[in-house]
């Protein structure tokens, strides 16, 4: 099965925030929170009631909680704001994944960030990406809601065709998603907003990379969802 690019408009740094907004649901899921720039835009420009973030390092996620608790206080004191819930853990994502899913009753967007970035990021073993990939996507997929909206970012075409589609035909859903690439994989090292990535990365994350979106079919859907998943 190959996977088709669909142009939603997003080329430039940052445009992916501005997708997540378009669908519906109450409940938002980060894994990689990293320094949370997903996390206090969410907060402050989404939908959403319930926003949720994990990442590993405990250090980055203790800046995030002030961060966001700054922000929520900020954001309090305008008469036009709607409050959100924001929840924050620490740890391993696909260990903390059933846990955030745990109170979820309606089908969510589910942001999967937290393969290594260098650094401080979880570290260079970018083929770690092997491993926690599929280990979140069983977390998701084994969840009794089977029509979240998932983001995955940095995926090349190879992987996304084999072990991602693997993963929902293990759990029978192959079937009942859409997939698509929501910015056009580009060559060499050249991100799709035009950033450079560390050589090394290319190791595991050859040529080819983007952002994979995959979304229930109509079908598969709970009731009062329209048929693309968005919000209007």
């Amino acid at each position: 099965m190959k996977i088709p690019y669909k142009d939603l408009g997003n080329r430039e740094h940052g445009s992916h925030l501005k997708l997540f907004d378009t669908f519906k649901g109450n409940t938002f899921i980060e894994t990689g929170t990293a320094h949370g720039e997903t996390l206090l835009h969410m907060i402050e420009h989404s939908h959403f009631k319930t926003i949720k973030s994990v990442e590993l390092q405990a250090h980055l996620q203790h800046q995030n909680k002030v961060n966001s608790d700054q922000l929520l206080s900020r954001l309090s004191l305008s008469p036009e704001w709607e409050k959100t819930a924001v929840e924050l853990y620490v740890g391993y994502s696909h260990e903390a994944l059933p846990k955030m899913l745990e109170d979820v009753n309606e089908e969510a967007v589910i942001f999967l960030d937290a393969h290594p970035s260098g650094g401080e990021l979880s570290g260079d073993n970018y083929s770690e990406i092997y491993n926690i990939v599929p280990r979140e996507l069983d977390a998701v997929l084994s969840h009794r809601i089977k029509s979240h909206t998932l983001i995955i970012d940095d995926l090349n075409k190879e992987f996304s065709e084999s072990i991602v589609l693997d993963a929902f035909n293990q759990h029978e859903l192959l079937d009942d998603y859409d997939f698509c690439f929501t910015h056009q994989v580009t060559r060499e090292f050249a991100c799709p907003w035009g950033g450079a990535r560390p050589p090394c990365t290319m190791r595991f994350r050859p040529h080819l990379f983007g952002c994979l979106l995959l979304r229930a079919l109509p079908c598969s859907r709970p009731a009062g969802f329209d048929d693309d998943g968005g919000i209007r």
